[in-house]
């Protein structure tokens, strides 16, 4: 409503560094494999490429997190940029497909997420002019952000799985059990019982068994 409003950029700030975070770092990637020259792929014992740590590896204290920060918010324009880093503060940031993209900043651990978001803000010179705090009640967050509806209905659907799956099972376990009652038959005529003996002792047995 504020970008509209006031006719700003929205920034999801996470977002954007990690896009931008991959982008980087694949350029970067590109840009040793064309220093280097090409290098036959190492494999493995299954014919399966080996990655290349030489191009695929950053330096262990490559770190552009500020650099990142300052090309995703751009200081020449109004911006309305979100409060929180949802996600929290892990050692490592991974893009969408799972790869590690750039090491995380990293504040003292005295610090709690909402100043490490501050700090590393003015860090990159990138802090906010204006800040808007917007207040809810727990019982208001739930109702707006939970969709009971959809939760109800991923239940029951995870429900009627299971329940087709229990008597699923429960067929199959039963129809082996009158396989094995009359692979049994054999047996019980040698010992002398008749059909109408054995048929009654197969009904109570799986009477039992239901």
């Amino acid at each position: 409503m504020l970008a509209e409003k006031y006719k700003l950029e929205q920034l999801c700030l996470r977002d954007a560094f990690l896009a931008k975070a991959a982008t980087e770092r694949e350029a970067r990637k590109r840009r040793r494999l064309l220093d280097r020259g090409f290098k036959p792929p190492q494999k493995d014992e299954e014919e399966a490429i080996i990655p290349d740590a030489e191009i695929e590896d950053d330096s262990e204290d490559f770190d552009n997190t500020v650099e990142l920060l300052r090309m995703v918010a751009d200081a020449s324009k109004g911006l309305v940029v979100d409060g929180t880093w949802q996600g929290g503060w892990p050692e490592q940031l991974k893009g969408a497909d799972g790869t590690v993209v750039q090491a995380a900043y990293t504040p003292p651990e005295s610090k709690d997420d909402g100043e490490k978001y501050c700090a590393l803000l003015c860090e990159a010179r990138r802090p906010a002019e204006i800040v808007i705090m917007l207040r809810c009640s727990e019982p208001s967050a739930f109702e707006r952000m939970i969709d009971a509806a959809a939760i109800k209905r991923e239940f029951d659907r995870l429900m009627k799985e299971r329940e087709d799956k229990r008597i699923k099972q429960r067929e199959v376990d039963r129809t082996a059990k009158q396989q094995e009652l009359e692979d049994s038959r054999a047996e019980l005529v040698e010992g002398g019982k008749t059909a109408e003996e054995i048929e009654a002792e197969f009904e109570e047995t799986m009477t039992k068994w239901d």
